[in-house]
């Protein structure tokens, strides 16, 4: 079991301290560290706070972790230790927020969980979808004239997808298995995602996961994905937040402004989303029971 760097014990059942802190008896410290290796360790991470409240909100006695530069929380579970990590929005980010992590813990697996785009028409707004392969688009090619163009960066496996669709599939609520590609701009123009869809035979885009999976697998930890489809892929209401190449940084932002409708456009966000969080705590249910 990797421990804290030097600089910063980082102790996930209730004792912190700063190495050269003299009022801490050795002996704590040591058995506090002694604790995290002996219980198994499981991480739940997700970019936004609403997406990770899903599973926050099935502990009652979760507390803030003391981890400097990150927001973490923990509590147990059969055993177990939960940890529960925001890493914010984007796979750059996301990254680096785990990599910060698995410099000093290692997790027994990382369950990644959010929201997703549609890229297949089949899908539905709140149907569920397990990650079998996580694509990452390579973000120096979204400067190409076309999305057409882009390519992608790495392509990782995800863990237990098979077991994940079975228990998903007891929720009731529909469930698919495929890739999931991310991007490092939002997609939500829906001729964009059928472009997407026919170039990487993705069924979903997110902004995390293939990040997420890239790290984990340099550390040697399995990562698993389960999301929930919160925009369609005939849905327009992001469309004008997606990413377009031909367009400069101020273009994008006149053609956000002249969009207009945008209480109607938040309107459908929080519909779909909240569809989407009432899935995923239904199968968060089912995970952690």
């Amino acid at each position: 079991m990797r421990v804290s760097p030097p600089e910063a014990v980082v102790d996930l059942n209730g004792i912190k301290a700063e190495p050269e802190n003299e009022d801490v008896p050795f002996s704590a410290l040591l058995a506090a560290r002694m604790r995290i290796f002996f219980l198994a360790m499981i991480l739940i991470a997700a970019a936004l706070s609403e997406e990770l409240a899903v599973a926050l909100d099935l502990f009652p006695k979760c507390e803030k972790a003391q981890f400097p530069g990150l927001r973490l929380y923990r509590s147990q579970c059969h055993g177990h230790i939960v940890l529960f990590l925001k890493t914010g929005v984007g796979p750059a980010r996301a990254a680096a927020k785990l990599e910060k992590l698995l410099q000093s813990l290692a997790p027994e697996k990382v369950l990644c969980i959010g929201y997703a785009g549609a890229l297949s028409s089949e899908l539905r707004v709140g149907d569920l979808i397990v990650g079998r392969m996580a694509l990452l688009v390579d973000p120096e090619t979204m400067a190409a004239p076309s999305l057409a163009e882009v390519e992608p960066r790495g392509e990782w496996e995800l863990a237990a997808s098979d077991e994940l669709t079975a228990l998903a599939r007891e929720s009731g609520i529909p469930v698919h298995g495929g890739t999931i590609l991310t991007s490092p701009f939002i997609i939500g123009d829906p001729s964009q995602k059928s472009l997407l869809q026919r170039r990487f035979g993705a069924i979903v885009v997110d902004m995390e996961t293939a990040a997420l999976a890239r790290i984990c697998s340099s550390h040697g930890i399995p990562l698993s994905c389960v999301r929930a489809v919160s925009d369609g892929a005939h849905d327009t209401f992001l469309a004008p937040l997606s990413y377009d190449p031909q367009r400069t940084a101020l273009g994008r932002a006149v053609r956000v402004a002249g969009a207009g409708h945008w209480l109607r456009r938040l309107r459908e966000w929080k519909e779909r989303s909240a569809l989407a969080r009432q899935s995923l705590r239904g199968f968060m249910k089912l995970y952690l029971r």
